[in-house]
């Protein structure tokens, strides 16, 4: 039997409208569960405009947020970059959009998090083929809609 508990836990999130809020609604529950987060974008434009629009968002609560720039990597609680190898020991990897995901770098992350718009066709493609390249025996995989500006779980597979 599986141990469903000790699985890593693969989900992809179809949301509606911007990403800024709901990344950082996002960010705020990793980081109350005391997790770290490393936060993959597609290119360097897209690093500091979600930067800047999470630091926007955040209003009066402060979840440490911080763009790829090597001195305080190491120190930030939620990292935004481009590369697969994150400086910050996250237990959360974060893809946004059409970001390239390699499925090994996945394996020592215990949650993984996909979104991916419905306004934009290619992202809901790649999100499709993410989803068959990450689909293993290893790995809970859950997929999100997002309706009215809640969440529903549509389907999981593995457990």
């Amino acid at each position: 039997m599986t141990d469903c508990l000790a699985m890593s836990q693969v989900g992809f999130y179809r949301y509606q409208g911007e990403i800024g809020p709901i990344l950082l609604a996002y960010l705020e529950q990793v980081r109350t569960n005391g997790m770290r987060a490393y936060v993959k974008c597609p290119d360097g434009d897209r690093v500091q405009s979600l930067e800047r629009e999470l630091w926007k968002q955040h209003g009066t609560r402060f979840i440490g947020i911080g763009a790829n720039s090597g001195a305080l990597d190491a120190d930030q609680p939620v990292l935004i970059s481009t590369t697969d190898e994150p400086d910050n020991d996250p237990d959360c990897f974060i893809a946004i959009g059409s970001t390239p995901v390699d499925p090994g770098v996945l394996d020592p992350f215990s949650r993984v998090a996909i979104f991916f718009s419905t306004l934009i066709e290619s992202e809901s493609v790649h999100a499709r083929t993410l989803w068959k390249a990450l689909d293993s025996p290893n790995r809970i995989m859950r997929y999100y809609s997002q309706t009215g500006g809640s969440w529903t779980l549509e389907h999981t597979h593995n457990c």
